[in-house]
């Protein structure tokens, strides 16, 4: 991710430099050229930023339903454990009465 980042910011200060430069007579504005290019890294930092949320989102979301999957399953497992316990109670009582 650093390395996209980096690779987008150095691609965006390039662009700025190209940018506020062409071929007529006039000298080139570095203090402009440098403004457009500090403009093109903020805004890939809060597009960089905007994306680390998106994908935080994401994790907690798939954390959640994860979460809820566990619980669900101790249920039925809880559920499943007490019939079983039952039936075999009842089992038993059946040997043992029937006698």
């Amino acid at each position: 991710m650093k390395r996209i980042t980096l690779t987008l910011m150095l691609l965006f200060t390039s662009a700025g430099l190209v940018a506020c430069s062409d071929d007529s007579e006039q000298p080139v504005d570095m203090e402009q050229a440098a403004d457009n290019a500090a403009d093109m890294v903020e805004d890939a930092g809060d597009a960089a930023g905007d994306q680390m949320e998106e994908l935080q989102g994401e994790r907690d979301s798939t954390w959640d339903r994860v979460k809820d999957s566990a619980e669900e399953t101790a249920e039925r497992l809880e559920e499943s454990a007490e019939e079983s316990a039952d039936a075999v109670k009842d089992g038993y009582e059946d040997m043992t009465t029937s006698e």
